[in-house]
């Protein structure tokens, strides 16, 4: 094993940092025990690369927040494309944006009219159904499906034909790698999400978020490469931000592949006073794809490592839960199917501990861990409803130690159950 030169064992303490992933309201919101410890939001628990850390540090003590110049973002974006992905990126079909949801909100307005339907594979990151909603869209729920071949989720293309077949479906909105299961599509079925949606002149936008953090020996392919060969409209997003553990900054980056979408969607954001990003989200982000390389190549194998174990131990020491293990990023998924009737059964017997009025982003698995193992989760009806209510999605972006013990207190609550129950 090659020797590290980044520390994402010790332990950091984020409790006085304005952090919404520590904020007992919020963690009492997803689970009803606001003392319980946070593998929930989608940050991770490890200090910034050095050098980036040094840059705001810089910027902060000359004491000069005026008005930036957005100059070499796009370019940084470019070069850091070209390094870690091997895709080489047309400078004048990119645009630097604030986070990534506000653009994926500004290109569903943009991209569809109220009323048309939009495709969206689920369980789904919850925004995605949100910004839906919100802008007068209709969702078109498309449930994953089991693939015993690949050992994990994909889609089910036929329906996914099916639905792009109606005449009032304009848009479909992708996660790559997906979130929360972590999956890597592959080459096969992103051209086939691309040739059905092509045919039925179904755009696509693709959230990518994740994609620099695949794990050693994966491969990501941006959508907006595999739409070129298909004549179709398409938009990937992605972003700095999970990548370097920088979301608190709000910067992405939106890659077109037609020049008259990325005008109207430029014009958007003059129209919205978004075309200029925050002094300290342009130094950050471009200091990550300046410096961020090394620091990044060490963590996504602490990941990918700490992914492993975390499925060995679910494996042998926690009945009735299965992790389906990811193969980017920092979150997973636990299949807790087995687990379900128990959790139910405790939720009879102790309502006040399972009250929604006290957690109302939350759900019954959400609340046994929170209330019995004080381990906060995000629940999977937060994901699509109670379709997923028999999964919760874990953080797992933290200190493995940290993440032992939690597993150790979610087993003992396990066990518990179904001694008692």
């Amino acid at each position: 094993m090659s020797e590290s030169h980044y520390d994402f064992d010790s332990f950091v303490d984020r409790s006085e940092t304005n952090s919404i992933k520590f904020s007992p309201r919020a963690i009492q919101s997803v689970c009803g025990n606001p003392h319980a410890h946070p593998f929930w939001v989608a940050d991770m628990d490890f200090r910034v690369e050095k050098n980036i850390s040094d840059e705001v540090t810089k910027l902060a003590k000359s004491g000069l927040y005026g008005y930036p110049t957005n100059t070499e973002t796009e370019k940084s974006f470019v070069d850091w494309a070209r390094r870690w992905h091997g895709w080489e990126v047309n400078p004048s079909y990119v645009v630097a944006a604030r986070g990534m949801l506000s653009s994926i909100a500004a290109l569903t307005e943009l991209m569809t009219n109220a009323g048309e339907g939009i495709i969206v594979p689920t369980p789904a990151y919850q925004p995605f159904l949100r910004i839906t909603r919100l802008t007068g869209r209709c969702l078109i729920d498309l449930p994953l499906v089991w693939s015993e071949e690949q050992c994990s989720y994909t889609m089910d293309f036929a329906l996914l034909e099916e639905q792009c077949s109606r005449p009032d479906t304009t848009l479909m909105i992708l996660c790559s790698p997906h979130n929360p299961y972590g999956k890597i599509w592959t080459e096969q079925e992103l051209r086939a999400i691309a040739d059905i949606t092509s045919r039925h002149n179904v755009a696509v936008i693709s959230d990518e978020i994740h994609a620099d953090l695949i794990y050693p020996g994966e491969k990501h392919i941006p959508f907006v490469t595999i739409a070129r060969d298909y004549a179709m409209a398409a938009v990937t997003c992605m972003a700095p931000s999970k990548t370097f553990n920088i979301a608190g900054e709000h910067i992405s980056m939106v890659i077109f592949n037609d020049i008259t979408l990325r005008n109207e969607f430029t014009a958007r954001q003059l129209l919205l006073c978004e075309h200029e990003l925050s002094l300290f989200s342009l130094t950050v982000g471009k200091a990550a794809y300046k410096y961020g390389e090394p620091w990044l190549k060490e963590l996504v194998v602490y990941l990918k490592e700490t992914a492993d174990f975390i499925t060995r131990y679910v494996a042998e020491h926690i009945p009735g839960v299965t992790f389906i293990t990811p193969h980017a990023s920092f979150v997973g998924v636990l299949d807790c199917t087995g687990l379900l009737p128990l959790a139910q059964a405790d939720a009879i017997a102790f309502p006040a501990l399972y009250d929604p009025r006290i957690s109302p982003s939350g759900g019954v698995l959400s609340r046994f861990f929170g209330q019995r193992a004080s381990v906060a989760v995000n629940d999977g009806t937060w994901f699509g409803g109670e379709a997923y209510n028999a999964m919760v999605r874990f953080n797992f972006g933290t200190q493995r130690s940290t993440i032992a013990e939690a597993l150790q207190r979610m087993r003992t609550a396990v066990l518990a159950a179904q001694k008692y129950l």
